[in-house]
């Protein structure tokens, strides 16, 4: 019988930041910030991503020769995710998820809903606590 074997690259802990400072901030966008509720979430002054958006409102208006109130929600928040796009690059989120996937695959029990010992790696484990 052959055996094969496949190398997969190791997310490291910057490709796993790099990922979730992409992602978070666009989740709050979508969810919170920017829905079309009549009640939006306040952001602080002093925060990161409010003071990059308003950065780039202030570009955007600017290259338009507009007032800032006329640039379009929709173009900051391209050029935001666009911005974070560039600076997760394609090789971390997809590190992250191949190795999320191919830990998940090997070593999860497919019956179950969320991260749980496959059974005969559980039995493994606790027959070599015991010693057995």
């Amino acid at each position: 019988m052959a055996t094969h074997q496949i190398t997969i690259a190791k997310a490291s802990k910057n490709d796993f930041e790099k990922v979730y400072n992409l992602l978070s901030p666009m989740e709050e966008l979508f969810n919170n910030r920017w829905s079309n509720e009549e009640s939006w979430t306040e952001w602080d002054d002093d925060n990161e991503d409010k003071l990059e958006l308003l950065a780039i409102r202030k570009e955007i208006a600017e290259e338009e020769y507009c007032d800032e109130d006329e640039v379009d929600n929709r173009l900051v928040l391209y050029e935001f995710i666009k911005r974070r796009m560039r600076l997760c690059g394609c090789s971390n989120w997809q590190r992250v998820v191949t190795a999320a996937e191919c830990l998940i695959d090997t070593f999860c029990d497919p019956q179950e809903s969320c991260l749980a010992w496959r059974p005969d790696l559980k039995r493994a484990m606790y027959n070599t606590m015991l010693g057995e």
